[in-house]
C-alpha cells in the first residue's frame, strides 16, 4: 500500500527524516513537537502534500513550503518565523494557515492572493497593523489576532462577509471601525483587554452575534447588548450600571439553552446585585460564572470561553 500519511510527532527530531523523501504520494505529514529548524529543499518534490503539521518546532524560513501548491492546511504554530515570503501567494489551494505564536511584525500583500483561505490564525505575534487588503480574503471565516500590538483596524475588515469568528483580544484598540457593521455572519466577537470606555455602536448591527467577550476594558455602563447574544463576558470592567433589560434578555436565553453564559467578577456581582442562582435552569447547572479577581484565582488571559487557539 502506498504511504499517504506519516506521523513523527514528538520523536525528538532535529531534522526531517530522509525516508519522507521517498513517499511521493504523501498527503498528510505530522512533525509537530520536535526541534526541527530547517525545512529541506527536497520537500518540494512531494507535490501531493495537502496537510502538514510543523507546530512547536524552531522553524524560521518557510520558503520551501510555497513550492507545494497542493497544500490546503499548514500548521506553523509556535515557531520562530519573523517574515512570510512573498511567494506565499502561490498556495492557491490553502484553506487554513495557522501562525499563532511566532514573531511576525507585518504581513506580505501576497497573503491577499490566498482566495481559498478560510482560517487565518495570527495570535501571539507582534503585528502593529492589519493591512486593508485583508478584505481580499473573501472566503475567510475565522480570524484570530489575539495578543498583538494593534491600535486600529481597517474599515474594509467589514467586507469579510463570510467571517463568523473574530478574536481581537489583548491588543491596544480603543474603537472598532464602522465597517465592522458589514460582518453579518459574525457569531463570535472577542475583544477583552483593551481600552474601550463604552460599547461600540457597531455591535447593534451584528444580527448573528451569539458570543461576546468584552472583559477587562474600561466600561462603566452597559445599556444594550445585541438581542442575539447568548454568551456574554464582562468581567474586569469598572461597571456601575447595566440595563435591566440586558439581564432580563439573558435570563430568557438561559431558560432555553444550556450553552448560554454570563461571566462577571466578584466586584460586579456586588455592585450590580447579580445573584447567580437567579440564572440557574436547574440546580446542577450555573449559567453565571463569577471570576474572583480580588483573590486572583484566575488569570485574565486564560478566561477565553469563546477563543480559538
Amino acid at each position: 500500500m502506498e504511504t499517504t500519511r506519516l506521523n513523527f510527532k514528538e520523536h525528538k527530531l532535529i531534522e526531517f527524516p530522509v525516508e519522507i523523501r521517498n513517499a511521493k504520494n504523501l498527503t498528510n505529514l505530522n512533525l509537530e513537537d520536535n526541534s526541527i529548524s530547517i525545512i529541506p529543499e527536497w520537500l518540494a518534490e512531494l507535490q501531493s502534500l495537502k496537510v502538514i503539521y510543523l507546530s512547536n518546532n524552531r522553524i524560521q524560513n518557510i520558503d520551501v513550503l510555497t513550492q507545494i501548491p497542493s497544500l490546503e492546511v499548514l500548521h506553523l504554530i509556535n515557531n520562530q518565523i519573523r517574515h512570510l515570503p512573498d511567494t506565499i501567494g502561490r498556495l492557491q489551494n490553502l484553506k487554513r494557515l495557522y501562525l499563532t505564536g511566532n514573531q511576525l511584525t507585518s504581513l506580505p500583500i501576497a497573503i491577499g492572493e490566498l482566495r481559498q483561505l478560510k482560517h487565518l490564525l495570527l495570535g501571539h505575534n507582534q503585528l502593529k497593523s492589519l493591512p486593508a487588503w485583508i478584505a481580499m480574503l473573501s472566503r475567510l471565516e475565522v480570524l484570530n489576532l489575539f495578543d498583538n500590538q494593534l491600535k486600529s483596524l481597517p474599515t474594509r475588515l467589514g467586507q469579510l462577509e463570510q467571517l463568523t469568528y473574530l478574536q481581537l483580544s489583548c491588543n491596544q484598540l480603543t474603537y472598532l471601525p464602522s465597517g465592522i457593521k458589514g460582518l453579518k455572519k459574525l457569531t463570535h466577537l472577542d475583544f477583552f483587554s483593551h481600552y474601550f470606555e463604552q460599547l461600540p455602536e457597531e455591535l447593534m448591527y451584528l444580527d448573528a452575534l451569539q458570543h461576546l467577550n468584552i472583559g477587562d476594558n474600561r466600561l462603566k455602563r452597559i445599556e444594550y447588548i445585541p438581542s442575539s447574544v447568548k454568551g456574554l463576558s464582562i468581567y474586569a470592567n469598572p461597571l456601575e450600571y447595566i440595563d435591566d433589560q440586558v439581564l432580563i434578555s439573558l435570563k430568557q436565553v438561559f431558560a432555553n439553552s444550556y450553552f448560554a453564559y454570563l461571566y462577571i467578577d466578584t466586584q460586579q456581582q456586588a455592585n450590580l446585585k447579580i445573584k447567580p442562582e437567579d440564572y440557574e435552569r436547574a440546580p446542577h447547572f450555573q449559567h453565571v460564572k463569577v471570576v474572583d479577581l480580588q483573590g486572583q484565582k484566575m488569570n485574565l488571559k486564560r478566561i477565553r470561553p469563546d477563543s480559538y487557539l
